[in-house]
């Protein structure tokens, strides 16, 4: 099963620079096409390509299903196979390249399905295709670096949530089991594939679940701000965590209407109990509101680190981390708890900032100097010692010591959130080039496998987001929740609505309840 997302491309002043074959013209030729130049005999076999149009489709296809969509002038017979032997020459014509078999020349666009169309102008059906129109060459996606800024931070959002999910669902079945008690039942090498569903297919747990609903609050806590012009970000992530609890305590019943609360509570799959943390369940159902200043708890479980990667994706570092605090403490009033919090939250932010450094360009995410960051502006709290030591440790215990199930478990089991956070960097920064590797090597220990799996998963959705196994995806069940979610998140960030869009996402995620409100007006 292919889960990839379909790209079309357009050739000429997208793939293609036009400018350069009518360059190569004799002036009579010029001359006798004069405003019709593209119906010049051999034209099309004359182009070069875009400035990074090569390097960026490359990057593209590791994950989308691209194709080309084209017209050809009528009355240019060569046109069509000039076109064809263009596409061969520049990205190979044997089985293995990019676009074999995937040239489609075509008056009619619109009747192409996919989701994404690259096209310069809007004629020949572009403007009505049934996807997503990206205009190449508008002030908006002036060249191919912009398009690429646009798609890989759309992959970021979607692989780092993504990521999260696997490695929480790899973990879900061996989570309380000791290193023993894996290496019984899997083998030396522990859980390598999905089991807990036939035909190796795997579920996310609460992990998971939590931090969908982290960024649900988040986009509309966005939208109560546009409609209001002020809002209480932790209200609104508390009111979405809120909706959380009730998929935990209630059966999902397709004959209630669930009023004001979106599409993410409309999802049947989320009702459904995954060994959710106590401290989360007992803080949400105290209905009490808690902060940093006024704790509900002492708590300094991994619930508060394993939901934050949608704050990373959403704010600068520093900003992050503030964020991340005040989320953590809505379940978890120890300094650990919400620190840990804090910093994923931070380190998430820096690796979006770093995986953008060279846009068309595979580039080596510096994991090393993002934990950096986030360690100077942890030193800035109180009480985070204990944070500070335990992510210390990590860091040098990547660099002088194997990363095996018994010296994972010197740093705890990650049942509490910095022992979590520091086991997963401790995974990440061992396999900083491998997703696979870093994730099991997460899951396969002694202790809370699911929250460790998902904090390395995201951690690694960044920086090897291109190891991702496909079957892990395409196994997942409700992935397709997952991918929508990132996806929004992406969105409601960068890019521009139309009205009528703008309407329907007011009904997704709606920015106007009451219990989040009344603190920000």
């Amino acid at each position: 099963m292919n889960s990839k997302k379909i790209i079309y491309i357009d050739m000429d002043n997208v793939l293609v620079d036009f400018a350069s074959g009518i360059a190569r013209l004799s002036d009579e030729t010029k001359q006798a096409y004069e405003g019709n130049l593209d119906d010049v005999p051999g034209i099309f076999s004359l182009m070069e390509p875009m400035p990074d149009a090569i390097e960026s489709v490359k990057i593209l296809s590791e994950y989308f299903d691209l194709y080309i969509l084209s017209t050809a002038p009528w009355k240019n017979t060569s046109a069509w196979s000039d076109k064809a032997a263009w596409v061969k020459r520049y990205f190979g014509e044997e089985k293995d390249g990019v676009f074999y078999k995937r040239l489609i020349i075509t008056h009619r666009k619109d009747l192409n399905k996919g989701d994404f169309l690259i096209d310069d102008r809007t004629k020949n059906g572009a403007g009505e295709f049934g996807g997503e129109l990206i205009r190449f060459g508008s002030e908006r996606f002036p060249n191919w670096k912009a398009v690429m800024v646009y798609f890989k931070i759309r992959l970021l959002h979607v692989n780092c949530l993504l990521g999260g999910a696997t490695g929480d669902a790899l973990g879900a079945p061996v989570e309380f089991m000791t290193t023993n008690e894996i290496r019984r039942l899997y083998g030396q090498e522990g859980i390598r594939e999905y089991v807990e569903h036939r035909d190796n297919f795997g579920e996310f747990t609460d992990d998971t679940q939590m931090t969908l609903f982290t960024a649900e609050g988040l986009l509309r806590a966005y939208e109560h701000q546009l409609l209001h012009g002020v809002t209480s970000l932790p209200d609104a992530v508390y009111h979405s965590c809120q909706n959380w609890l009730t998929t935990q305590t209630n059966i999902f019943d397709v004959r209630k209407t669930i009023n004001d609360e979106g599409w993410l509570m409309t999802q049947k799959e989320l009702f459904k109990r995954r060994a959710p943390g106590n401290t989360c369940i007992s803080a949400l159902q105290s209905r009490k509101r808690y902060t940093v200043e006024s704790p509900g708890n002492n708590s300094k479980g991994c619930g508060a680190i394993m939901r934050m990667a949608p704050v990373g994706l959403r704010f600068g570092p520093e900003q992050a981390f503030v964020i991340g605090c005040e989320l953590g403490a809505l379940t978890h009033g120890h300094p650990s708890g919400y620190l840990s919090a804090g910093f994923f939250a931070s380190l998430i932010s820096s690796l979006i900032i770093s995986s953008l450094s060279e846009i068309t360009k595979p580039n080596r995410v510096k994991l090393h100097e993002a934990v950096e960051t986030s360690i100077s502006i942890l030193q800035k709290y109180d009480r985070h010692e204990e944070t500070l030591n335990i992510v210390k440790q990590a860091v040098t215990m990547a660099k002088t010591a194997e990363c095996t199930p018994e010296n994972i478990e010197k740093l705890g089991g990650g049942w509490t959130g910095e022992e979590a956070l520091a086991i997963s960097l401790y995974c990440a920064l061992s396999y900083p080039d491998d997703f696979e590797k870093a994730v099991l090597a997460a899951v396969n220990h002694g202790g809370d496998s699911d929250s460790t799996g998902s904090i390395t998963g995201n951690i690694m959705g960044l920086i090897a987001m291109n190891t991702i196994p496909r079957h892990w995806i395409d196994k997942l069940l409700y992935r397709d929740i997952v991918i929508q979610v990132a996806e929004d998140l992406h969105a409601q960030i960068n890019e521009r609505m139309t009205d009528e869009d703008y309407e329907k996402w007011r009904n997704k995620y709606p920015g106007h309840c009451k219990s989040y409100r009344k603190s920000s007006e």
